[in-house]
């Protein structure tokens, strides 16, 4: 089994949720789009923040990395965020597309008008903008050690 951090599985990680991510916004199934670019992203975060409170090396030799991890996921992911950008994971871009990310998601999640309404043109617009940030995100970050 390859460890969360790994890059081999980061780029399979990528490619996956960047062919779900257009499968949902080619079907116009913007809000699963959204859900999935959440998931992704949060799971990225939690591995970039693993990886840099343990180095490759120390993560070989223990179970240190899975240790920070599990720590990591129980954070939200607005704590994910800012933790990445405090130690450099992040530059303000990314901080600020992932955080709309984060404020769309929870507009969908916690709103059940948008899921008994049809998306607006401008929130069409919208939401393919975040998904594409979200995969250049993930496209960055997909051989970080």
């Amino acid at each position: 089994m390859i460890s969360l951090g790994d890059p081999t599985e980061r780029e399979e990680t990528t490619n996956y949720a960047r062919e779900k991510i257009i499968s949902f916004i080619n079907g116009k199934e913007y809000r699963l789009a959204i859900l999935i670019a959440f998931i992704y992203a949060s799971i990225r975060l939690n591995s970039l923040l693993a990886d840099f409170a343990v180095p490759q090396k120390e993560k070989i030799k223990n179970a240190q990395w899975k240790l920070k991890a599990e720590s990591v996921k129980r954070q939200t992911f607005s704590a994910r965020l800012n933790d990445c950008r405090q130690n450099g994971l992040l530059n303000d871009t990314e901080y600020q597309e992932l955080d709309r990310l984060r404020l769309k998601r929870n507009d969908i999640a916690h709103e059940s008008r948008l899921w008994r309404s049809q998306v607006s043109t401008a929130e069409e617009a919208e939401i393919q903008s975040i998904c594409n940030d979200t995969i250049k995100f993930l496209e960055r970050t997909k051989f970080m050690l």
